[in-house]
């Protein structure tokens, strides 16, 4: 995964009949564009909806803790980020995410911009859809293991993150700006910008936001 080879000097062998690269180009161009449809839907009936629950914060500033799963590592790893967002009162935002990993092979950044819809669900919650396009950053050790079956490069690839997440808020008691958010991401990375060849890291978090 994103330029790693094995310690026996072997590399997997794409799989022969790839569509042309204008094709493959043409083809994500319909993906974005039916995502930003559905999204901008969604903000037309989430619209009364939010007006009806009564409660509009336009910034959230969040940071969080969790765990994800890299293509190129054969266990979950620490991750830590934040991310930061601004929403409309018909649901639908704009924002950006980072996180940082840190595995015995290499330091790992994921970064991205994206676009959220913001759907209240009639409780202290809220469900947030994303999706978003950015990069994953890596950086191999100074030292690395001759005995690791896969060695990574330092490298940065295309990275397309879908997410779906609850952020409760409680608005009777705890202070009405303080909210807490959980998330399951999955990062669809693209090495060498081929996208027949993508690799899925999950990733999941739990963290803090300020709404204001």
């Amino acid at each position: 995964m994103l330029a790693s080879s094995r310690g026996d000097g072997t590399h997997d062998d794409h799989p022969s009949g790839r569509q042309p690269s204008s094709r493959r180009c043409i083809d994500m161009k319909k993906i974005w564009a039916g995502t930003l449809v559905a999204l901008l839907g969604a903000g037309t009936w989430v619209s009364p909806v939010r007006a009806q629950d009564g409660v509009y914060h336009p910034f959230e500033l969040n940071v969080h803790v969790g765990s994800v799963n890299l293509d190129f590592t054969d266990e979950h790893q620490f991750m830590a980020g934040g991310r930061a967002l601004f929403s409309l009162p018909n649901g639908l935002g704009v924002g950006g995410n980072i996180d940082w990993v840190n595995t015995e092979l290499a330091t790992v950044y994921l970064y991205s911009g994206e676009i959220n819809l913001t759907i209240p669900m009639g409780l202290p919650a809220d469900l947030i859809l994303s999706a978003g396009i950015g990069a994953i950053s890596i950086s191999p050790e100074d030292e690395e293991d001759d005995e690791a079956p896969v060695t990574v490069e330092d490298e940065t690839s295309t990275m397309v993150p879908l997410g779906v997440g609850v952020r409760w808020q409680d608005r009777t008691g705890a202070p009405p700006w303080i909210g807490y958010r959980f998330d399951l991401r999955d990062n669809v990375i693209f090495p060498d910008e081929d996208f027949d060849n993508n690799t899925h890291n999950w990733e999941f978090s739990g963290g803090v936001s300020l709404l204001f």
